[in-house]
């Protein structure tokens, strides 16, 4: 069986990366090959530690806000599952801050 893969270079987190998404979701057949109607979709954006968007630990809070729009756009409903690691306390109070300091 032979998968395809898509790489494409985004320069920026604005113009710049939704037109690599839109692209990568084209090269694989777009997103309606993936998700239909009412499909619930978990995102999991690797929020392991408390570090700002500049960093590159976590995905960018962009890039999850432009996949959440298209997977919205195709029909489904998508959702976040994640929460801190690293040792870090699962606490209403820690989750907030990680999404806060992460720019989700």
């Amino acid at each position: 069986m032979t998968e395809t893969v898509s790489i494409r270079k985004a320069i920026d987190y604005e113009k710049s990366l939704s037109v690599a998404i839109d692209k990568v979701l084209a090269d694989l057949g777009g997103i309606e090959r993936f998700v239909k109607k009412r499909d619930r979709v978990a995102l999991k954006p690797n929020l392991l530690v408390f570090s700002s968007p500049s960093k590159a630990i976590v995905a960018h809070s962009r890039f999850t806000f432009e996949v959440f729009k298209r997977l919205i756009e195709a029909g489904g409903e998508p959702f976040v599952i994640d929460s801190p690691g690293s040792g870090i306390p699962f606490t209403k109070n820690s989750l907030k801050s990680l999404y806060r300091l992460t720019g989700y």
